[in-house]
């Protein structure tokens, strides 16, 4: 045996080119599983990170009736890592408040060590309190007070409970509602509880844990201090932070801590109760406590017990490409082994006519897999770890916007290499063994004979090649076709090789363009990349609205900046003013539950003045006798059945008025009845609103004006669009001017999230195609130059009876032109498929039409016929620097 394991190794040495080609194969494929399954595990570390940096490092929390006794009992749990309590003591007036929507400071109070551990946050100066008389802010105190705060002050605050006129816990955003488009003081302090004066003892940074801290929208700024566990309110909470025991054995854990049983625990998590028990009431009604919440994004992250899309579809997704990585490699090490067989076959003859058994044969053959797997895969380990560390990096930077903060991580755990080792183990062990078999089962004589790989059938007897080809590439031609017919395992491995090449270019290529075409028409259309709108949750009246937009379109750096406005009503309409086609469709029309008369509702958009200016003169009408009117939209398409159909609504003339309210019922608290004439319809969206955020059809088209004087703010959504020189600088103004009334977006900045994005995706996948093309390129490379080199005493033969190098140059072009079409023709078929799938996922709304990748096509095209060409070319000339007669005469390649 030992002898046999020297001759490997030694025809190992000797055919150095194709064992490089073949470590380079198995490098390849280690290396692409190292990096998918290393980017799959850092990406699951990074959503880990990502959830404890926005929710905590907890697992689950418990609320109700919570004192100092349960607190010791859950921390002795043999399951419980930590316990961390979060009791709010209540909200006071926040000293010199910059504005009126944001008038108070929260504190709540927290185990020590809570701030840092469970919750995520860190110090801009100072220290975490340590005591339940210090305090440390939040960067929402600093930024919404006039007053300056600074380490080692004292602060008294007057802590209570915001309530409303009923005396029952007020917790909206505003402390102002609306009523007749007046903003009137909707709470108000009562039950004070205590006087308490703090002295701040840290600053906090921003922080994202919407747990512990007030969002931007709300009326409170946070403060924290240190818990008294011997004096807990009804308002405290646990939150638990388990051992990896303790998340596996989630559901036993409740039990154990509620007094519930594994069943009913389990069923309350998974929403089971019987059907006429209410979840929370049965619960609270068995369980100690009134409420337990698992923190179930970390442990569907973490994978304990329970299902998350986001982790099963990066998972499902990782194992495709791993499985398509191992078939990909297959077809190579194995089509390596395969030649290597075929060159060694007299050998094995030989051996096995001395005494070599089957099994030592099989066994030789599977040592020969196994060093060419101890060189190629820690190589490829190797190469994995160093490409994910560079992915992550370029990751950060050009993810930097979209990941707020958050950065994706480099992890790889020790499973991950020894997974990609084991499955490069597997694939070179499937790659041999087909190869071993053959190995050990050829008879000695046959073996010596050399005859097994001659086909001399019936059907190979009546071999034909078409007249056309014979007679545009002569003898040449003739063979080459022959050949490859005859020669259909290789010639089919080849093929197949450049086939999934091909394919997955095609269809990535077509991915990439409809992500394109989005962002160009999403984005790129618009003549405005900055919207402020009202709908943050803030009750605001009329007046203060249109002045804060007034201000807002007077900063610097404002090119141009319109204001839209949008309401929602209700209109009950005569029948014989609704069209055949319309009338009887339920999706748009309804009957009325007060009058019986059909009814729709059509969304009110109010336009800037000049810009209904435009609308009406451009439709005929002077302005003076319109500007109270309305023009209305009358044609709306949708989807029906995956159908756009389009449809218009109404028989209107001009002058025609429609009665509206604000709901089909009128116990809303915001109904309001209007009346608008009609001026005009139109068809088609008009060119001056074709950027209209707000315009879909079925609508009521008015001016800005007459919207204002006629529709409740309450029942309005205004926004203003702003084409600003520089995006990121207008919002930093307008998010400095302490309008927290009203939302910003930057489109500009979503459309650079997007393409970067696009750019990430496009940097994955096209580095997927390329490193699976490689491992393709050495495939075709191993059995090109390795079947060539097999028949280069056939080809001594063929220029010794006269061949000249011309016919011997056609013949070698036709099979490289055999191989580059074949394979296009089922790769470009395929690969056009995958992108009109493609296609379909992008548009759904059948918005875009279908783009023939002509580019991707073309690209294919070129390179299959340079590289096989090349490939060719490489071997034609190592053969062709043998000589003949010394070929002919030659029996051992």
């Amino acid at each position: 045996m030992k002898i046999l394991n020297k001759l490997t190794l030694k025809n190992l040495k000797m055919n150095k080119s194709r064992t490089i080609v073949t470590i380079i194969g198995i490098m390849l494929s280690a290396a692409l599983i190292t990096v998918v399954a290393g980017m799959a595990a850092s990406m699951q570390q990074t959503m880990i990170n990502a959830e404890i940096h926005t929710s905590g490092d907890y697992d689950l929390s418990v609320s109700g009736v919570v004192n100092k006794n349960d607190i010791e009992t859950i921390k002795n749990n043999r399951y419980v890592k930590n316990v961390y309590v979060q009791d709010s003591l209540g909200c006071a007036d926040l000293p010199k408040p910059k504005n009126k929507y944001k008038p108070y400071i929260t504190v709540t109070a927290l185990s020590s060590g809570a701030l840092g551990n469970c919750f995520d946050t860190t110090l801009q100066e100072g220290r975490y309190p340590q005591n339940s008389s210090e305090l440390v802010l939040s960067q929402d105190v600093i930024e919404s007070s006039d007053k300056k705060f600074s380490v080692g002050d004292t602060i008294t605050l007057e802590i209570g409970d915001r309530t409303d006129e009923n005396g029952t816990n007020y917790y909206t955003h505003s402390p102002y509602s609306v009523s007749n488009d007046k903003m009137i003081k909707a709470e108000e302090f009562i039950d004070v509880k205590q006087s308490r004066t703090y002295k701040i003892v840290g600053i906090l940074n921003d922080c994202a844990s919407h747990n512990i801290m007030t969002d931007n929208e709300s009326a409170c700024s946070s403060a924290f201090t240190i818990a008294d566990v011997n004096n807990l309110s009804d308002k405290a909470d646990l939150y638990i932070d388990l051992l990896p025991e303790g998340e596996k054995n989630y559901v036993k854990f409740t039990s154990e801590i509620t007094g519930l049983t594994e069943d009913e625990a389990g069923a309350y998590f998974s929403g089971n109760w019987p059907e006429d028990e209410d979840d929370n009431e049965a619960f609270s009604s068995k369980s100690r406590f009134e409420f337990i919440n698992l923190n179930y994004s970390l442990l569907n992250y973490k994978g304990y017990g329970l299902s998350d899309s986001t982790l099963t579809m990066l998972y499902w997704l990782a194992s495709i490409i791993i499985v398509i990585i191992i078939i990909a490699s297959v077809f190579v090490i194995r089509n390596s082994f395969a030649i290597s067989i075929t060159e060694k076959t007299r050998l094995y003859g030989m051996l096995a006519s001395v005494g070599a058994t089957s099994k030592q044969i099989r066994r030789n053959v599977l040592f020969e897999g196994f060093m060419l797997g101890v060189i190629a895969i820690p190589l490829g380990l190797l190469l994995g770890i160093g490409v994910i560390i560079l992915l992550v990096l370029i990751l950060n930077i050009l993810l930097s916007e979209s990941l707020n903060g958050i950065k994706i991580l480099y992890s790889i755990p020790v499973w991950v290499l020894l997974f990609a080792a084991a499955l490069a183990g597997i694939t070179i062990l499937l790659s041999t063994l087909t190869s071993a078999l053959r190995a050990s089962r050829i008879a000695p004589v046959t073996a010596i004979r050399g005859n097994r790989d001659i086909k001399t059938g019936k059907k190979y007897k009546k071999l034909k090649s078409p007249k056309l080809l014979k007679k545009i590439f002569g003898v040449g031609g003739d063979i080459a076709y022959k050949n490859l017919k005859r020669s259909k395992k290789k010639y089919r491995t080849t093929v197949i090789s450049i086939i999934v090449s091909v394919t997955l270019f095609i269809t990535i290529a077509s991915f990439i363009d409809y992500g394109n075409k989005y962002t160009k028409e999403y984005y790129s259309g618009m003549d405005f990349n900055i919207v402020v709108s009202n709908n943050n949750g803030f009750g605001t009246d009329a007046d203060t609205l249109q002045n804060e937009l007034s201000q807002i379109s007077n900063l610097d750096g404002i090119k141009s900046a319109s204001i839209e406005a949008a309401a929602f009503y209700y209109f009950e309409i005569d029948k014989k003013l609704i069209t055949d086609e319309a009338i009887d469709d339920d999706t748009l029309f309804r009957y009325s539950p007060n009058h019986g008369k059909k009814g729709i509702y059509l969304d009110i958009i109010g336009v800037d003045d000049n810009v209904y200016k435009d609308v009406v003169k451009s439709l005929g009408y002077e302005y003076e006798n319109v500007k109270n009117k309305g023009i209305l939209y009358n044609q709306y398409s949708y989807n029906v059945d995956d159908e756009k159909k389009t449809v218009k609504l109404f028989n209107v003339r001009d002058g025609e008025v429609f009665s509206g309210a604000s709901s089909d019922t009128d116990d809303d608290i915001s109904y309001q009845k209007i009346n608008i004439e009609i001026a005009g319809c139109v068809y088609s969206t008009p060119k001056q609103l074709e950027n209209s955020r707000l315009l879909a059809g079925k609508a009521l088209i008015v001016s800005n004006d007459w919207f204002k004087n006629n529709i409740s703010i309450s029942n309005s959504n205004y926004l203003m669009c702003i084409n600003a020189e520089n995006p990121d600088e207008v919002e930093q103004k307008i998010n400095d001017s302490g309008y927290f009334d009203l939302k910003v977006d930057n489109y500009d900045k979503y459309a650079r999230q997007y393409n970067a994005l696009t750019l990430v995706i496009s940097i994955f996948i096209y580095g997927f195609i390329i490193v699976i093309s490689l491992i393709g390129v050495t495939n075709i490379f191993n059995t090109i130059t390795t079947n060539m080199k097999l028949r280069s005493k056939e080809f001594a033969m063929l220029k010794s009876i006269g061949m000249t190098k011309k016919e011997f140059d056609r013949m070698i072009r036709l099979e490289s032109l055999f191989y580059g079409t074949k394979s296009l023709i089922i790769g470009i078929p395929l690969g056009l498929l995958g992108g009109y799938a493609i296609y379909c996922a992008f548009d759904t709304n059948k918005n875009y039409d279908y783009i023939f990748p002509w580019l991707a096509v073309l690209i294919s095209i070129v390179f299959v016929f340079v590289m096989v060409w090349l490939i060719m070319k490489f071997s034609i000339a190592k053969v062709g620097r043998q000589n003949i007669i010394e070929t002919i005469r030659n029996d051992n390649i």
